[in-house]
C-alpha cells in the first residue's frame, strides 16, 4: 500500500485519484483490473456518492458511450499510457508525482467508506458485468442512451442530476445490488 499525503478537503476529487485508490485495492488484493473495470468502479463510486451524499464525487460529466458511461479525461489518459489490456502495477501518476492526489483516506472518512463499499461489492465483477450493469434498463445510461439519442450524439452527457436520482431512489428503496 502506498503512502498518501494529509488530505484537505477538496469540494470534489479528480477521476485519477479516484482511479488510483482503486489500483491500489486491486494490488493490494491481487485482483486484475483491466481498463473497462477501473473506468465502470469510478463511475460507480461517483454514482453511490452522489446518491448517499447528495453531492458529486468527482467534478467532470460522464458521457454515454456505446458500452457504457466513461469519463473522457481518464479514459485518454489510461489508454494511452498502456494501461489498455491490464492495470496491475500502475499508480496514475500526477505532475511528476507518483501517489494520490490529497484523497480520501486519513481524513474523508465518509468517502473512504464509500469507496471501500464499492471496492467489496464490486471488485470480482469483470468489465462486462459491469458494463452490462452500467446499462441496467432506466439507469442514467438508458435514459440517455436510448431516450434521450445519444446513441446518435458523440459524447452525449449523463446529466449528475439523473445519477443522483436514480442512485438516491435505489437508497431509498432499499433495494441491495
Amino acid at each position: 500500500m502506498y503512502e498518501y499525503p494529509i488530505p484537505i478537503r477538496k469540494e470534489f476529487y479528480s477521476p485519477e485519484a479516484i482511479a488510483n485508490y482503486f489500483i491500489d485495492k486491486a494490488l493490494e488484493d491481487n485482483i486484475e483490473l483491466p481498463l473497462t473495470k477501473l473506468l465502470k468502479l469510478v463511475y460507480l463510486a461517483h454514482c453511490w456518492y452522489y446518491g448517499y451524499k447528495d453531492r458529486p464525487l468527482i467534478d467532470e460529466k460522464f458521457v454515454a458511450w456505446e458500452f457504457g458511461p466513461v469519463l473522457q479525461s481518464l479514459y485518454y489518459k489510461l489508454r494511452n499510457d498502456n494501461y489498455k489490456k491490464s492495470i496491475r502495477s500502475k499508480i496514475i501518476n500526477f505532475n511528476g508525482q507518483n501517489f494520490v492526489e490529497p484523497v480520501v483516506y486519513a481524513h474523508d472518512n465518509e468517502t473512504l467508506e464509500i469507496l471501500e463499499s464499492v471496492w467489496h461489492n464490486y471488485k470480482n465483477y469483470s468489465g462486462k458485468d459491469l458494463t452490462n450493469l452500467s446499462h441496467e434498463k432506466g439507469g442514467p445510461w438508458d435514459i440517455v442512451w436510448n431516450e434521450l439519442g445519444g446513441r446518435n450524439i458523440p459524447n452525449a452527457v449523463i446529466p449528475n442530476e439523473l445519477i443522483h436520482e436514480h442512485f438516491y431512489n435505489i437508497l431509498a428503496s432499499n433495494e441491495l445490488r
